[in-house]
């Protein structure tokens, strides 16, 4: 009889498998700075109504993971004999390489925070769908380390997918940074900042924007992967808004709204340095088909903003100020100028902008040429001159205290974003933009000792006190001269680099030339 039981019957039941312990107090089984349930004045039994949208069991879970996994993988098996990515071109294999260091660790990162969730949520519905979640994250893990694995052997850079974390370049210590703030939470904060802002508000820019530009450029294993991955992560983010329900109930969001509008703006400045260089710097001109900023609008924006209205929660005060940087595209912007000048820190191939890139920029965000032209145009001077050295910053940049990220700012005249100085405790702080000063300024004693690689350098932590002291701190020593950073264009942009391959460790040539 089983069969004919409707699911809405029996599902709560199976997955309420709350219980009073006989051998031990709740509050030592659920130690309440574990789940939450000491932060927010939710009664006793309230977590019990906790309800995700997607209401699924073991056994169809493994039968869906395995149908994905199946596809994946026969497509990955197709693409062994071609020559994928590299027939693509460089601008593309920036955007992998850039992906793989960033995100595969992220997500091993994401398995112990789900873990956390199936150990210690305050409900048994919620610690069940917690467990896929845990296993989708491994296996999300696992599919992004194979690919790159395999490319190891011909260009060295793509080691840094399994790398970039182990080491303090300043990309891994801005990411590790803003994950362990998420993680280091009880169980009910450490969802909302997850997957409430990082996953509803943000996977779906680095999942479907890049999947769709890989489409376009023909690099149908990454594509297939990462869209794979997508499936999973929009089931995920119904965590988020299972929590609010609860909480709302009992009128209890001021904790929420806090954390939703502190970890909405770290996520954003993430994905800016990630994501927005990759879609308007890196992915070939031809292929691009949105900008950062128009995806943003459409994808993240507008899905955010529906998920809040879905809730009893408001816009981040700071919204106003991040949809100006959102149109114009400045972080962005920002970053990628920044990742063309520190070159040698990031295990990827930066291009200078080429006049057919202008062009798309000027295009998607008017009035770049005005704000960001000049700067190139110094750049691809000293390239003319053969003075690529003068293209490579000599010294380091300031670091937000809060973000970790490059403070940096191309149009003084504009208040949003401008670097900001704000004294603790006689210590003087830095930050990139009024939203990290904020969240510095609410929390201080969470952030005060965080040393950033400047910090370090200014310490004596780093020596020789110069750059390449730095990069040696960074894991850019010199004995991985292959696998920092170089102009791929260089020195006369705007040639056809198809035919151009990145040089390898075992390779004669490229080391003469270096």
């Amino acid at each position: 009889m089983l069969p004919n039981v409707r699911r809405e019957d029996w599902y709560h039941t199976a997955t309420n498998t709350n219980w009073d312990p006989d051998y031990v107090d709740e509050e030592e089984l659920f130690p309440p700075e574990m789940s939450g349930q000491d932060a927010y004045d939710v009664p006793e039994g309230g977590w019990e109504a906790w309800e995700e949208t997607y209401k699924q069991t073991a056994r169809e879970y493994f039968e869906t993971q395995h149908e994905k996994d199946g596809s994946v993988y026969s497509v990955s098996s197709a693409m062994d004999q071609s020559d994928l990515p590299h027939s693509i071109g460089m601008g593309w294999e920036d955007v992998l390489k850039f992906h793989f260091a960033a995100v595969p660790l992220l997500e091993r990162a994401a398995v112990t925070a789900e873990s956390q969730y199936a150990r210690f949520a305050p409900d048994s519905s919620w610690r069940h769908m917690a467990q896929f979640g845990a296993m989708d994250e491994l296996r999300h893990t696992e599919l992004q380390l194979r690919i790159p694995h395999s490319f190891v052997k011909e260009d060295a850079q793509y080691d840094w997918a399994k790398k970039l974390y182990h080491t303090e370049d300043w990309a891994s210590v801005a990411a590790r940074h803003l994950f362990d703030d998420f993680k280091a939470s009880n169980a009910v904060d450490s969802a909302l900042q997850i997957t409430f802002a990082f996953e509803t508000g943000f996977t779906n820019m680095q999942f479907l924007a890049l999947a769709s530009d890989a489409a376009d450029v023909g690099d149908i294993e990454f594509s297939e992967a990462i869209s794979s991955i997508q499936t999973d992560e929009a089931r995920h983010a119904q965590q988020g808004n299972a929590i609010i329900e609860i909480l709302n109930e009992y009128d209890d969001l001021d904790r929420a709204q806090y954390l939703v509008d502190k970890s909405f703006w770290r996520c954003y400045k993430l994905f800016a340095a990630l994501t927005g260089p990759s879609m308007d710097y890196y992915t070939p001109v031809e292929d691009r088909e949105m900008s950062w900023g128009e995806f943003m609008e459409e994808w993240i924006v507008d899905q955010f903003l529906d998920s809040i209205e879905n809730t009893e929660l408001e816009k981040p005060w700071y919204w106003d100020q991040f949809i100006e940087l959102v149109r114009k595209g400045d972080t962005s912007h920002y970053m990628a100028g920044g990742h063309y000048h520190w070159r040698p820190t990031l295990p990827i191939a930066p291009p200078g902008v080429t006049e057919e890139d202008r062009e798309w920029l000027e295009e998607k965000y008017p009035g770049w040429e005005d704000r960001w032209g000049y700067k190139w145009d110094r750049h691809a001077e000293m390239m003319r001159e053969g003075n690529e050295d003068k293209t490579v910053a000599d010294d380091l940049i300031l670091l937000c205290d809060l973000c970790q990220l490059p403070a940096i700012h191309g149009d003084p005249d504009r208040e949003v974003n401008r670097p900001r100085a704000h004294e603790h405790e006689g210590e003087q702080y830095y930050f990139c933009s009024e939203p990290c000063q904020w969240i510095f300024e609410n929390e201080p004693e969470r952030y005060k000792d965080h040393q950033s690689i400047l910090r370090r350098f200014l310490a004596g932590d780093i020596q020789p006190p110069n750059l390449e002291g730095a990069l040696n701190h960074m894991g850019m020593t010199q004995d991985n001269l292959f696998e920092r950073g170089i102009d791929f264009r260089a020195p006369e942009w705007g040639d056809d680099w198809a035919g151009w391959s990145p040089p390898s460790a075992d390779s004669p040539t490229a080391a003469d030339d270096d």
